[in-house]
């Protein structure tokens, strides 16, 4: 493990002095986070992916804030939560594909830690990096409850009108919908051999479980190209 020195933070960036250092990658250094890190005044983009960092701490203390900072990179580290994140007022974008992140309530820091976050990354299955909260079934809706103002959310664009991301929430919505009628119709069946005073005619019943047959393929496809990488 290496730590990290004002000497190292030079030689990485190319720059002299740490007030000229605005983009410093430490990718695959092995490094071990300094409180050094944090007399980058004019940092604004950080690399620190590769190097099974469980935590952003500095000696066992938080870096109090990386004024400037913009873009942030953590993939493939160990990082299990986020309360060790500097105050960063301007970052916009972070990198946290292939780390240990299993639960929303990890991500509420960046709320106030990171408040002008627009592009968030928990999820690369092309590369296979991914983090246990992405497999909780209201994954893609619970972020954007946390953080309304994301516009990418695992490279996937959330705010155009026809951005795919929409259309998958619009196609679970109305499966669920045709499923609760689905129910509905068949209940009414049931009752009818108690009953003759409700009828249901079969050719609707036949209507709907097509229209749920289309709505699954149409899931499928959906989910397919979010795999594929594919945004609109």
């Amino acid at each position: 493990m290496t730590e990290l020195t004002r000497e190292v933070i030079v030689a990485a960036s190319g720059e002299f002095s740490l007030d000229t250092v605005f983009t410093l990658s430490l990718a695959k250094k092995g490094i071990r986070i300094k409180p050094v890190l944090g007399k980058c005044p004019n940092l604004k983009n950080l690399d620190l992916s590769q190097n099974d960092l469980q935590n952003l701490l500095a000696d066992y203390k938080r870096i109090d804030k990386m004024d400037h900072l913009k873009f942030l990179d953590l993939r493939k580290n160990s990082i299990q939560n986020l309360e060790s994140l500097p105050d960063c007022e301007r970052l916009q974008i972070l990198h946290l594909e292939g780390n240990k992140i299993s639960d929303f309530r990890h991500l509420e820091i960046l709320q106030t830690r990171a408040p002008r976050l627009r592009h968030l990354y928990l999820n690369d299955p092309l590369n296979n990096l991914t983090n246990p909260i992405c497999s909780k079934t209201n994954y893609a809706a619970g972020v954007l409850k946390l953080f309304p103002k994301l516009e990418v959310l695992d490279g996937m664009r959330l705010k155009y009108e026809f951005s795919l991301y929409k259309l998958g929430l619009s196609l679970e919505k109305e499966m669920k919908d045709e499923n609760n009628r689905t129910d509905n119709v068949k209940s009414a069946f049931s009752n009818e051999e108690s009953t003759t005073e409700n009828t249901v005619d079969s050719e609707e019943e036949a209507a709907f479980e097509n229209e749920i047959r289309i709505l699954k393929e149409c899931i499928t496809e959906f989910k397919e190209l979010q795999e594929q990488g594919v945004t609109r």
